[in-house]
């Protein structure tokens, strides 16, 4: 749940920038207007993208530590679960040669 907390934070932070953007073209629009220079400053595209990208890069490091705790975590959940079933298997065999 937290990564949904973290993922929501990050979201609303993009907005405030997003909205910080647009209240200052707005402003220079309006002051450009009455000054009689109509041009907002210029944007880059791709400088504005990597910004937002670089928001949601995980360090290699973080990536592959998850990745690592994954593994282990669903081993030990199918080592667990064949000692089940052959505890399981052991019970319902040893229940039969008893004639229950």
């Amino acid at each position: 749940m937290s990564e949904r907390a973290d993922g929501l934070r990050r979201r609303r932070d993009l907005l405030k920038e997003e909205l910080a953007r647009v209240e200052l073209q707005l402003s220079a629009e309006e002051s450009g207007s009455a000054n009689g220079a109509g041009d907002a400053p210029p944007v880059d595209p791709e400088a504005l993208a990597e910004q937002i990208l670089s928001q949601y890069r995980s360090p290699p490091a973080a990536v592959a530590g998850k990745a690592k705790s994954g593994c282990i975590a669903a081993a030990v959940f199918g080592i667990g679960l064949l000692l089940a079933l052959a505890a399981l298997g052991i019970f319902l065999y040893a229940r039969s040669l008893h004639g229950h």
